[in-house]
């Protein structure tokens, strides 16, 4: 029988029952196991973050003593990151690169100090911490243009993905713009993409900027925009891209208007075309038709249009548009996933043993 020492700070620091410590990650001891601490003096102990704990001679990563650390001049960083008047130490290793007085963390990879900014992770397969430094880059004004993207810093002055650096020198009017499975950003009042496999038929309307972690990286000219959600995008107000199994695909020029289903991330509808991307790169995007008054999507599959009734951008063979349905979960045995007044379907397929 445990308990947490300070439940407010730490779920995975307990005492026993018969007053000794351990170390359980978020108290599961019987699942993840359990770590003793004799050495912990019972009286002066304290956690100090979820993994981190101090007594008045030693300081604790997960259970583990960490050598030469000062629980005097102890403070916490990050959930991994504490200093003391002597080092930096990141899930319990030293790091003398750092100074110690000024040491900051971003999380979850960037550590900084009063000179330098850092780019960090473990390797796989290794025990120890790697920092990169990132050249040049201005700890005084480094900071996460987007807070959920930490793998993506700037000083104001340069982007830094990771441990590399692009190679632009931002604008003063730099603005990010989106940060997920495509980076686009404003900078010198062109918009900046860098997306993986994205090929341009073109040159003349895209300059080249860079290639890094093998995805291009184009300068476009016009008013900096980006449009649309999903795989589904539209740059500049002319270009329709589409991400496909990862990589993305210029579909169009000259496009003035998407429109995309939060529903369905393989339909969109661009300038009254309605469009249909394959799961799969093999297979390429196609036009399935006008985009018709009778649009209406049913499933994220499904999907009726110019009186059909569409699966996965084909039409399905025999299909009544005006009883066609989705059935609820659970409502057949079967294998089915529509149905109309006469027939029932699988992946846009109709299923002919029709039991009643």
């Amino acid at each position: 029988m445990a308990s947490p020492v300070d439940p407010t700070i730490s779920q995975s620091y307990l005492k026993s029952w018969t007053g000794g410590l351990h170390y359980c990650s978020a108290g599961l001891c019987s699942e993840l196991g359990r770590r003793d601490m004799p050495q912990a003096d019972r009286a002066s102990f304290r956690p100090v973050s979820e993994r981190y704990a101090a007594d008045r001679q030693r300081v604790y990563y997960e259970g583990r003593e960490i050598a030469g650390a000062d629980p005097a001049t102890l403070r916490v960083l990050g959930p991994d990151h504490v200093a003391d008047q002597n080092a930096l130490y990141i899930k319990g290793f030293r790091v003398r690169e750092v100074d110690a007085a000024t040491a900051r963390h971003l999380p979850r990879h960037y550590v900084l100090d009063r000179q330098k900014v850092w780019y960090g992770e473990f390797e796989s397969g290794r025990s120890d911490y790697f920092l990169s430094e990132l050249q040049g880059a201005d700890p005084a004004r480094f900071h996460l243009p987007d807070p959920d993207q930490d793998t993506l810093g700037t000083d104001g002055q340069r982007l830094f993905l990771g441990k590399q650096t692009l190679p632009l020198a931002l604008g003063k009017d730099f603005r990010l713009l989106e940060s997920k499975s495509l980076l686009a950003f404003v900078s010198d009042a062109r918009l900046h993409v860098l997306a993986y496999g994205l090929q341009w038929p073109d040159a003349s309307a895209v300059r080249e900027a860079g290639t890094a972690q093998r995805s291009t990286w184009l300068s476009l000219p016009g008013l900096p925009s980006v449009q649309g959600n999903g795989p589904w995008r539209l740059i500049n107000g002319r270009w329709l891209i589409v991400q496909q199994d990862r990589r993305w695909r210029l579909l169009a020029d000259r496009v003035q208007r998407l429109t995309t289903f939060d529903e369905s991330i393989w339909y969109a509808v661009a300038d009254g075309t309605l469009w249909y991307v394959p799961p799969r790169h093999e297979k390429p995007p196609f036009e399935v038709g006008p985009a018709s008054a009778d649009l209406r999507l049913l499933s994220p599959y499904y999907l009726i249009n110019n009186g059909q009734v569409i699966h996965h951008g084909k039409p399905v063979a025999g299909a009544d548009p005006s009883s066609f349905r989705i059935p609820p979960k659970g409502e057949f045995k079967l294998n089915i996933d529509a149905m109309d007044k006469q027939w029932l379907y699988d992946r846009g397929e109709r299923v002919d043993t029709n039991p009643p």
